[in-house]
């Protein structure tokens, strides 16, 4: 009973890093980079076979094989900063909802128009204070 109990709670992590993916805000910002790997990395090793990405269905075999040029995705291990160079930019294209993307960039150009009319206002104040 123990082995089985260990293999539903391993199932549950894998599901937990696929519904971290799956959220309808998924955003692929660094705190869901560290969730994902912490539910993948069951040892807390610091590195996850690269085969528990296909088990938690967060990746097809075949697109893992060719982002890891490797096809022994069960000993091929990876650790977080391979992670985040080699998976995760995978992961944000095949994850970030459209809706999310379009929400984020009018966020990123909001915050951008307010810096530079921030900027631009400082800038007239300094000169009408010069004179």
């Amino acid at each position: 009973q123990e082995k089985d109990f260990k293999l539903m709670r391993r199932w549950a992590q894998l599901r937990e890093a696929l519904s971290v993916m799956q959220s309808e805000n998924f955003r692929g910002q660094d705190h869901e980079l560290n969730t994902v790997f912490a539910h993948l990395d069951a040892r807390a090793e610091g590195r996850i076979p690269a085969q528990e990405l296909v088990r938690a269905q967060i990746l097809p075999r075949e697109q893992l094989q060719r982002l890891t040029k490797t096809m022994d995705l069960k000993h091929f291990l990876i650790d977080k900063e391979t992670f985040r160079s080699l998976i995760w930019p995978d992961l944000r294209v095949r994850y970030i909802r459209s809706d999310t993307l379009a929400r984020m960039k009018r966020e990123e150009e909001s915050m951008m128009n307010n810096t530079f009319a921030g900027a631009f206002n400082m800038g007239v104040g300094d000169k009408a204070g010069s004179k």
